[in-house]
This record gives structure tokens, sequence and C-alpha cells, in this order.
């Protein structure tokens, strides 16, 4: 046979059952509100704040950090001069065989 169809009424009783539903959830959620700031407020205050070597040694590895990206960048610029030092010979070497070919060539 054929489906069962709603009714207009129906459909709103169904969407006012289902609004009620998120209130009262919601208003649950508010409920436990004060009871879980007061417990984060708590555990606030019996964790230790940070000792003063936590600072020293967050200082020491952002300057060891630090020092590494500088050694890199000096190391990357060694390999680039070493890299265009063994260009330049090349083209050097290249442009004195064929000066020694036309020298050969002319007799």
């Amino acid at each position: 046979m054929a489906a069962t169809r709603f009714t207009q009424d129906e459909l709103a009783l169904e969407e006012i059952n289902r609004q009620a539903e998120e209130l009262k959830r919601k208003q649950r959620e508010v409920a436990a509100l004060p009871k879980k700031l007061e417990r984060e407020r708590r555990e606030m205050e019996t964790t230790l704040p940070p000792m003063a070597d936590i600072a020293e040694r967050e200082r020491l590895r952002r300057y060891e950090e630090e020092n590494a990206s500088r050694r890199e960048a000096r190391n990357l610029q060694k390999a680039q001069n070493r890299s265009m030092f063994l260009f330049l010979l090349l083209c050097g070497c290249t442009a004195a065989l064929i000066a020694w070919g036309f020298a050969l060539m002319r007799g």
C-alpha cells in the first residue's frame, strides 16, 4: 500500500520535540558549566608554576637553533662558492681547449 504521510501538524509537533530536546541538552551544558569552571580553577591553583630553569632551557634551545641555522647558511655559502669556482674553472678549461683546437687547425 501507499506509504503513510505525515500531516503538517505531526511535522510541526516533531520539530517542536526536536527543539525541546536541543534546549534540554543546552540547559544541561549550562548547568554543568560552573562545576567545570571550578574544577579548572582548582587545577590551575594546584599546578606548580614553571621553574626558572625551564625558561633558561627554552632560551638555550632558541640560541642553539639560531646558531644552527647560521651554520647551515654558512655551509651553503661555502658549497655555492666551491661550485662557482669549479664552474669558472670548467669554462676556462673549455676555452683553452677550443683555443688549442683552433691553433691545431691553423697549422
